[in-house]
């Protein structure tokens, strides 16, 4: 029962981890892209920029990019300030997913070396993403290496790499194969 439990609470937190993730990387973003489109926008003090950004709002009530709830002390940080932020966020929350997914594969399987197996899989699928990263960078192909570079960071921010492992291990054991 008490495994149960733990199980429920990890699936909670990751649920709401994601969430509240989500919105942070959604506000991020719409002021890195919509603020960067105005001249001048990086320069202004927070009001400037709160009234500028809300005065080119959208309205597609349907679309939760142009009509989230703002996180408003990020109008304080700079351009820079808040792409090193975007960076930040995304190995902070990669770490993050990878700590819950591990202790549920340990927790579900009974066996700590699925742990390890977790920290395998991020390092190797994080690594990718970095290389297809500065791949783009380095040849001049950014738009697209991002585009596949953010597709995987992102899963690893998520319960999918769990599903890939749960099934790899019942496959290993099924299979009597043994643990790398």
């Amino acid at each position: 029962m008490k495994r149960v439990v733990y199980i429920f609470l990890l699936l909670i937190a990751a649920i709401t981890i994601g969430f509240l993730m989500e919105n942070l990387k959604v506000n991020i973003n719409y002021i890195l892209e919509r603020g960067g489109a105005i001249p001048g926008f990086f320069e202004q003090d927070f009001e400037t920029k709160r009234q500028w950004l809300d005065g080119n709002r959208v309205l597609t009530p349907y679309d939760y990019y142009y009509n989230h709830e703002r996180i408003e002390w990020l109008f304080n940080l700079s351009e820079s300030e808040l792409s090193r932020l975007k960076w930040f966020n995304s190995l902070f929350f990669t770490a993050v997913f990878m700590l819950i997914n591990g202790a549920l594969m340990v927790i579900i399987t009974r066996d700590s070396q699925f742990f390890k197996w977790a920290a395998i899989f991020y390092a190797i699928f994080f690594g990718l993403s970095f290389l297809i990263f500065l791949f783009g960078k380095f040849t001049g192909s950014l738009a697209n290496a991002y585009g596949v570079s953010r597709k995987i960071a992102g899963a690893l921010q998520s319960l999918v790499p769990l599903m890939i492992l749960l099934t790899a291990s019942w496959l290993v054991k099924k299979g009597n194969n043994k643990l790398v």
